[in-house]
């Protein structure tokens, strides 16, 4: 998480403290935990922003029997955020923690807050949500779209002169 703060990309400076992490799934469910518990707290990263995207909710990031003072080197009011039963669940860290929570569908934001969808985390998502902070971007392609009759394109173009109206658009 330090590399915006340290590399100095193409000779242009650093990034500096003012960024936005995305953390996709669980595997990067400590990125909001971290910024949230360590930076943040240390004067760090303070205009910084985390989003977590939820592809598969069903996928938690559960490691049981873990203790999490121990492991993440963390106070008990940190670890709270992490521990969910008998195991740390970095999805909930990271739902809690993340400043929005973002998921690849209007229908799939609303199907985890229920208790089938949720996976027992329905009520940590929920709560963002009343938050105003969880929100749906439909993943996938576009099939109604149709450059035949979009009224933002420059010069609208069919199969049969697709090469030209392509070339209109990007001049």
């Amino acid at each position: 998480m330090e590399a915006p703060l340290i590399l100095n990309l193409g000779g242009k400076g650093t990034y500096g403290d003012k960024v936005l992490f995305l953390a996709n799934d669980w595997q990067a469910g400590l990125v909001p935990f971290y910024l949230c518990h360590k930076y943040r707290r240390n004067g760090c990263y303070t205009q910084s922003r985390a989003i977590y995207v939820v592809h598969n909710l069903g996928y938690q990031g559960q490691y049981p029997h873990v203790s999490a003072c121990h492991f993440f080197g963390c106070e008990q009011h940190m670890a709270a955020d992490l521990a969910f039963g008998d195991c740390i669940n970095l999805s909930k860290a990271a739902i809690i923690n993340a400043d929005r929570v973002l998921t690849v569908s209007p229908n799939y934001t609303k199907e985890i807050q229920t208790p089938q969808g949720g996976f027992r985390l329905e009520d940590f998502v929920r709560a963002k949500g009343d938050a105003l902070r969880l929100g749906g971007i439909l993943n996938g392609i576009d099939d109604v779209w149709n450059p035949e009759t979009d009224k933002d394109l420059h010069a609208k173009y069919s199969i049969d002169d697709f090469v030209a109206g392509k070339a209109a658009n990007k001049a």
